[in-house]
């Protein structure tokens, strides 16, 4: 489904719209980035993070670029000028603070967003820093184009993305790596709900030592068992479209990083615990030894000293 181009005006509304909508990804390519229009779209890019919308900005490097001077014309007026690099480095960090990935590239200079795995726009407008210009936009409803220009214009190269992800170098690689993951987040389920090794092999029905080759990802333990721990913990394996996984993967860093943190406090009261134990005899023998002599021991040394 193709719609007519559209101006600045009628980009933005129709735009928001789809941010509204979004389900899990929005990948921005905007060569430059201006306070004035991000402050515009601030709000609905928060919204967006905070339903776990990933966001991907593409900025063309300011630093790095040699002709980035160069697009600056003496002739044409202040607003229509390109932002200045201090202005596009602070709105990449409102952008990071907002919880957006920010990446910057030489020599970009092509505007288009993608939302989810449909929905394109491409013209000649940059979403992130239009100010007074008169521009067009296309939106495009077709998974087919989305697919192209994600790959023609590597949108799939968010620097923040690829520190998150898996090295997947060979298919042996890779699946080696699911069956360590899946074994670790076993580990740590295991361990938040106050669970010893043997615990969990015996509500399985396994020995001990094949519940540690199912936490240390051990394929030969068997998919079988694993599917069963995971059962047997309240873990679900999900399956889902790749533009979902980033917003599951950020569901998943968050409980990985709670469960951590409850794993860390459950650590620091046994140790308060066992300091208290260790001390409480010492404090008990002190006392002891510095109580006043009672009655009955008054009275017992008087009979000694007769």
């Amino acid at each position: 489904m193709i719609l007519k181009p559209l101006n600045e005006e009628e980009f933005y509304k129709a735009f928001a719209i789809d941010l509204a909508r979004a389900q899990a990804l929005v990948l921005i390519q905007s060569p430059y980035l201006r306070l004035r229009r991000l402050q515009k779209l601030r709000g609905t890019l928060a919204a967006c993070i905070r339903r776990r919308v990933r966001i991907c900005v593409f900025v063309r490097s300011p630093e790095d670029d040699p002709d980035f001077e160069l697009d600056f014309a003496p002739d044409f007026a202040p607003d229509l000028q390109p932002p200045s690099v201090d202005e596009i480095m602070e709105a990449a960090r409102v952008l990071l603070a907002l919880g957006a990935h920010v990446t910057f590239r030489p020599s970009k200079h092509e505007k288009v967003a993608v939302v989810d795995e449909n929905i394109l726009w491409d013209g000649s407008l940059n979403v992130m820093s239009q100010n007074q210009s008169s521009e067009r936009m296309t939106r495009f409803w077709s998974r087919e184009m989305v697919y192209q220009a994600i790959e023609m214009h590597r949108l799939d190269c968010c620097e923040t993305c690829l520190k998150r992800r898996l090295p997947l170098e060979t298919e042996a690689e890779s699946e080696k790596d699911l069956f360590k993951t899946i074994g670790s987040a076993i580990e740590n389920r295991r361990k938040s709900l106050k669970l010893t090794q043997a615990e969990l092999a015996r509500k399985m029905g396994v020995s001990q030592s094949v519940m540690s080759n199912i936490e240390s990802g051990k394929r030969n333990a068997g998919m079988k068992y694993f599917l069963l721990a995971c059962c047997e913990l309240r873990l679900h394996l999900r399956v889902s479209p790749w533009y979902l996984a980033p917003s599951l993967s950020d569901w998943d860093l968050d409980i990985a990083k709670a469960e951590k943190q409850e794993l860390l406090n459950q650590e620091r009261e046994l140790a308060e615990q066992e300091l208290e134990r260790a001390s409480a005899p010492r404090t008990k023998s002190l006392l002891l030894l510095n109580s006043p002599p009672t009655k009955h021991d008054r009275k017992t040394n008087t009979i000694h000293n007769l």
